[in-house]
């Protein structure tokens, strides 16, 4: 490999004077002796004798440090040590070890993923089925309770109220903001269930509600009780 760097000046001399060259100086890679070599040029001092004579020597002084040639010092950049190459006929993708990872990791990941899945779906499923058993146990709890209180009116509707309102959100999947009467009525409706037995479920509830307010008699709790395992049970029965 051959070349060479050159600097071409154009001298307009305004005073009598000498006027230093920059120096000229270059750097290269020599392959042979594996290092860097950097070649300069030697000193050029231009004298001019034409011109208007010099004022002083302090003067002259400055006026050659104004005239200093300024050298483009960006014309050269460094050797870069790392490049970008991209190659003119790439290898495919298909077949190569990132390829076969992504395969394996896919092999790994999807029946992991579905056992995951299964396994969080049972979960759920069994948390419904013990939230679904708690409520009839407290139903079944609060039915007994009512029973056992049907001397007592106020404590037997209080009792009766609350098993009504439990079998409600395990049926219809509602909190207890839920409950009210027009909810529950345009959810029923959306079933099997005849429109008797859904007003003989909200004439309970609105019987509950007066008792607390209105005396009973030991017939009204008795068939109040009656009617309420009935409801419970033509609810059960019917296909949703």
């Amino acid at each position: 490999m051959r070349g060479s760097v050159s600097e071409v000046y154009t001298l307009v001399p305004q005073n009598q004077g000498t006027y230093p060259l920059p120096l000229l100086s270059f750097s290269y890679f020599d392959p042979n002796l594996e290092r860097y070599i950097t070649k300069t040029t030697q000193d050029h001092i231009v004298s001019v004798i034409n011109g208007p004579a010099q004022e002083s020597a302090l003067q002259n002084n400055e006026r050659a440090d104004t005239n200093l040639v300024v050298v483009d010092t960006d014309r050269f950049s460094y050797i870069k040590l790392q490049s970008d190459w991209l190659a003119r006929n790439p290898a495919p993708w298909f077949g190569t070890w990132a390829y076969w990872r992504w395969v394996l990791g896919l092999l790994i990941f999807l029946p992991l993923w579905f056992v995951l899945s299964a396994i969080r779906n049972r979960y759920l499923g069994d948390t419904a089925s013990r939230d679904l058993r708690k409520r009839k146990r407290l139903i079944a709890q609060y039915l007994s309770q009512a029973k056992a209180e049907q001397q007592n009116p106020t404590a037997f509707y209080a009792a009766l109220e609350r098993s009504l309102h439990l079998f409600l959100k395990a049926q219809l999947k509602l909190e207890t903001s839920g409950l009210s009467k027009e909810n529950i009525r345009a959810l029923m409706t959306q079933r099997t269930l005849t429109q008797d037995a859904i007003d003989r479920l909200i004439d309970l509830i609105e019987r509950c509600e007066r008792a607390r307010y209105a005396p009973t008699t030991a017939v009204d709790v008795q068939n109040d009780y009656n009617e309420a395992q009935e409801v419970i049970a033509l609810i059960n029965n019917t296909k949703r």
